[in-house]
């Protein structure tokens, strides 16, 4: 990423914030800092539930695809504007980050 990608990164990027899914979760958001990485445990188990992110050793939550904006800041330090949700389906228990929108730390 160059300056010009970066300098515009800096302000903040909506990711979901404006989807009904993330709008209909009723936990608190808050800001999450830490670097992006790729997701490489083990194949996911869980239908429709596939992680292609973590902050260092948080899940991301996309909704199922991957994110050019976050493909973009995998290695870097990050501020995430989000909510912390914990899950239970088929059977596993999880928490994730549902990223509303971020931005360079």
């Amino acid at each position: 990423m160059g300056n010009k990608d970066e300098a515009q990164i800096s302000e903040w990027i909506v990711l979901f914030a404006n989807d009904s899914w993330y709008q209909k979760e009723s936990g608190i958001e808050m800001e999450f800092n830490g670097t992006i990485y790729p997701y490489t445990e083990e194949p996911n188990l869980i239908l429709m539930h596939d992680w292609y992110y973590r902050l260092d050793d948080r899940k991301i939550y996309i909704s199922g695809q991957k994110n050019k904006v976050l493909d973009d800041l995998i290695g870097k330090k990050v501020v995430i504007r989000g909510k912390l949700v914990k899950m239970r389906l088929e059977g596993f228990s999880f928490t994730e980050i549902w990223p509303g929108a971020v931005r360079l730390a």
